[in-house]
């Protein structure tokens, strides 16, 4: 009875998880159908592809804590399955005091040697406008500053995700993504520019989370879980650092494969080039997303069942969760190979409209990172990241050499083709036989 309990309240959790996380990605698409268009217009093709180049480096920025947040996140799920009251608010305060030091010393570093990283090889080869260039390196230095130095703040996403209350962190994100879009719109009508228009964007979210971690520790059934220097512990530094190692090499792999081919496109035909494929890539991104935070629900809920040694609901959870995927992957891709060129045509204009192949390329991309993302909420609940970080970095290294090569004979086509192939579709194949493993062992 107890067990049918505790699997009712977490079905029910991850019901919740799932319905706001269809609204927080809504509301991120919307957001991005509605914006691009416009900042497009505003910025320029060209402008508009430095920014896509400037938000994809910002995004390795997420893996500036060194997976510190994702180890509070299972070392807080790891409690809940255990019903620990005891340590929560030891592991938080050890880890707020880690990513803060962490932090401080990565902007330290940053402010001392910004001046001399070679940003001119990033803008300079493709910007002949020595404007634009001088307004892109400060839209990178002011966006790298403004996203590190949020970081912090938005450990609260981690502790209410380990929780399993992601209903809640979803809720955060939406009221985030609409603050961005109004900065968006506020910046296009004062004409504000692109670096300002960038930080506005990045730090929209963090704001939410600051104003809500103040809300969330004051109240009373939660103020035993508030950070506090006297509860900073050394030996829990391990716990943390240890499989955030981990998680920080999965995510740094994962970072690579996302952003690699916009940089190397970059570099090899020009940010023109750039445009056509983030604009075809932001489509596939939003399906993607809308997969990534329906599914985000399960990452704790598989870490709660894996301590509570609960195989029969794992082993049905991940065949539900591979079918849906696969039914809303498969169905969107014939959507946007049939329809994809008039789409991006009237939504973003007839210069960054791409090429069938492209368009095809893309659409199997969807399938497998669907797959793929299926079979990561699992390996991430059980806190199962070195192989995704092994495999992961090599297979990304090996994906963006073979992708240069090509892309010199083939351009763009060559850069995709040669990451679906190499990148993502190993990744599959060794993530199945780590499950596979890893059900034997429960």
């Amino acid at each position: 009875m107890i067990f049918n309990k505790i699997k009712s309240q977490r079905d029910k959790g991850i019901f919740k998880g799932i319905v706001t996380g269809i609204l927080a990605k809504s509301i991120t698409i919307v957001s991005g159908l509605v914006t691009i268009p416009f900042t497009l217009e505003y910025l320029g093709v060209e402008r508009f592809g430095v920014w896509m180049t400037i938000t994809g480096l910002v995004s390795f920025l997420t893996l500036s804590d060194f997976g510190l947040g994702i180890g509070l996140q299972n070392a807080l799920t790891r409690c809940y399955g255990n019903d620990d009251k005891v340590n929560p608010k030891i592991y938080i305060s050890t880890s707020y005091f880690l990513v803060s030091v962490l932090i401080v010393f990565i902007l330290f570093c940053f402010l001392v040697s910004h001046s001399y990283v070679p940003f001119d090889r990033l803008f300079k080869f493709n910007v002949n406008s020595q404007d634009l260039y001088s307004e892109s390196i400060m839209a990178v230095k002011l966006s790298c500053i403004a996203f590190i130095a949020c970081i912090p703040i938005n450990l609260i996403e981690r502790v209410l995700v380990g929780y399993q209350k992601n209903y809640l962190a979803n809720l955060l994100l939406c009221l985030g993504r609409v603050l961005g879009l109004f900065f968006i719109f506020i910046s296009i009508y004062f004409d504000l520019g692109l670096y300002l228009l960038s930080v506005l964007f990045i730090v929209s979210p963090s704001i939410v989370y600051f104003v809500y971690t103040i809300f969330y520790f004051s109240k009373v059934e939660n103020r035993e879980m508030c950070p506090s220097i006297y509860f900073i512990r050394t030996q829990h530094f391990k716990d943390v650092i240890s499989t955030g190692g981990w998680n920080f090499l999965a995510q740094f792999s994962f970072a690579l494969k996302e952003n690699m081919p916009i940089l190397i496109i970059s570099s090899l035909v020009g940010v023109a080039q750039v445009s056509t494929f983030a604009v075809t890539q932001r489509i596939i991104g939003a399906v993607l997303m809308f997969i990534n935070v329906s599914l985000q629900s399960l990452w704790p809920a598989y870490g709660e069942a894996f301590y509570k040694r609960d195989k029969a609901w794992i082993t049905t959870t991940l065949k539900r969760s591979i079918v849906s995927v696969l039914i809303i992957s498969l169905s969107s891709s014939i959507i946007f190979v049939l329809f994809g060129k008039l789409i991006i045509d009237i939504w973003a204009g007839s210069e960054v409209v791409p090429s069938f192949t492209l368009l095809m390329l893309c659409a199997f991309w969807m399938v497998l990172s669907s797959i793929n993302i299926a079979l990561t909420m699992l390996l991430n609940g059980t806190n199962n990241f070195k192989s995704q970080a092994t495999y992961g970095v090599v297979l990304v290294i090996l994906g963006s050499f073979f992708s240069y090569r090509f892309g010199i004979d083939v351009g763009m086509i060559g850069v995709v083709l040669s990451f679906i192939l190499i990148s993502e579709l190993s990744r599959t194949i060794v993530f199945s036989i780590d499950i596979r493993r890893l059900l034997r062992n429960i």
